[in-house]
């Protein structure tokens, strides 16, 4: 499938050539940019193919044609056939110290994987609202028209997801400082994270003394509850009900327990 992509703000077409990037000045690597203006029809070295590398298990269609959040693509130069690609090289102090983005010719398949993360409909109709005092959108689609969101992760993937992105940013970091840690001492949650702005970095202090108090007393009400059952794991008490008990809160690399013992456990 062939496509053209228009920068909305600026009406200027995704554009490549066989010209060299700013940074990375290779054979193999042509610069992108983005290129015309309002009226300008533009020319072939604004097309790309649209080429679907796999979709979503759950939705079968995503593997045919393009879905919201669903399908994984690549992008394809008409004339030149390098693939749209991105990497960790910045770009200078012009540019914002931003990703350089590149048309590749021999792209690593990661580095030139793409997905669409919001679709709208450009046909809408504005109607004015005397008692709102504004104009209200309708869309023209039909009500019952599909629509995708993110999907909701549990536990498992929220602290599967904070290990990456841990060892993302410690890989990050050239120097050493007292701050560091490594991905060893993260599920025990010995260390704080830093975090890296563009403005700058601050840090999360470990708070050990809570952490390590929170993971016993989690271990502590798990025997308890498995003891006063005869061996059978029950659901813990209803946090909504705090008397007859105690509760202790830890915020810990993104992870909030609320645990609530009763004291009929403890008797037991």
């Amino acid at each position: 499938m062939k496509v053209r992509l228009r920068h909305i703000i600026t009406d200027k077409s995704l554009h490549s050539h066989d010209f060299r990037p700013p940074v990375s000045d290779v054979d193999f690597q042509n610069e992108v940019s983005g290129y015309g203006m309002a009226g300008f029809i533009g020319d072939a070295n604004d097309d790309w193919f649209v080429e679907i590398e796999h979709g979503d298990k759950s939705d079968k269609e995503s593997s045919k044609r393009l879905r919201t959040l669903r399908s994984v693509f690549r992008l394809r130069h008409g004339l030149t056939g390098c693939y749209l690609f991105s990497h960790k090289v910045k770009l200078p102090d012009w540019a914002f110290e931003q990703q350089e983005v590149t048309c590749n010719k021999n792209a690593m398949k990661p580095n030139s994987l793409w997905m669409i993360e919001t679709a709208t409909h450009p046909n809408r109709q504005y109607q004015y609202s005397s008692s709102a005092q504004l104009f209200l959108t309708t869309p023209i689609v039909p009500a019952d028209a599909p629509k995708i969101n993110y999907r909701l992760p549990g536990f498992l993937a929220k602290f599967w997801e904070l290990q990456k992105v841990m060892w993302i940013t410690n890989a990050g970091l050239t120097d050493r400082h007292v701050y560091d840690s490594r991905p060893h001492q993260w599920p025990r949650l010995r260390r704080g994270i830093v975090r890296d702005t563009y403005s700058g970095s601050y840090h999360v202090p470990t708070e050990a003394i809570c952490r390590t108090s929170g993971s016993r007393t989690a271990n502590r009400y798990t025997s308890l509850a498995i003891r006063s059952s005869g061996g059978q794991v029950h659901s813990p008490p209803s946090p909504t009900s705090l008397s007859g008990g105690f509760s202790f809160f830890e915020q810990s690399a993104g992870i909030g327990i609320l645990i609530t013992v009763s004291e009929k456990i403890i008797r037991s």
